[in-house]
């Protein structure tokens, strides 16, 4: 018998001080994934963010970077996209209470997902809006009285 891609057992947490490091790297990958390189050369998490992840077995296979109400980056690995990892990380950040996000301005597919969740676009913070390099556009949640959508 085959197993679908689909078909693995996910563990979602906090994540503890020693992943940091793979958490890291996991941000640069996005990063570049987005942009074509990393933001800048600063550590994510050695602000003060904390993460909430996903692991399958003892690979870290999504992330959800916050500072305080904001998400600064939701990255999933390539093979467990549209599985559903993206959607259960951002609802645990908004269980952290996360209430808005930093997308990538002019990446359509990053506000849609953010869109099919409740979520919608507000300005756009120019490259040197303290925010990094690149422009960004504020994303917030609308959680009050409403079922957060998880699919």
């Amino acid at each position: 018998m085959t197993s679908s891609p689909l078909d693995f057992d996910c563990d979602f947490r906090r994540a503890a001080s020693h992943e940091v490091v793979q958490i890291d790297q996991i941000v640069c990958q996005a990063m570049v994934e987005m942009y074509g390189r990393p933001e800048n050369d600063r550590s994510f998490t050695q602000s003060p963010f904390f993460a909430e992840i996903a692991v399958v077995g003892s690979e870290i296979i999504g992330v959800a970077v916050c500072s305080g109400e904001t998400l600064i980056c939701l990255y999933v690995v390539k093979s467990f996209r549209n599985s559903g990892v993206g959607t259960c990380l951002l609802h645990n950040a908004m269980l952290s209470g996360v209430r808005t996000a930093l997308s990538p301005s002019g990446n359509d597919r990053v506000k849609t997902f953010f869109a099919h969740r409740g979520w919608f676009a507000g300005k756009e913070n120019p490259p040197d809006g303290g925010y990094g390099i690149f422009p960004k556009v504020d994303m917030h949640c609308v959680v009050q009285n409403q079922k957060i959508k998880l699919s």
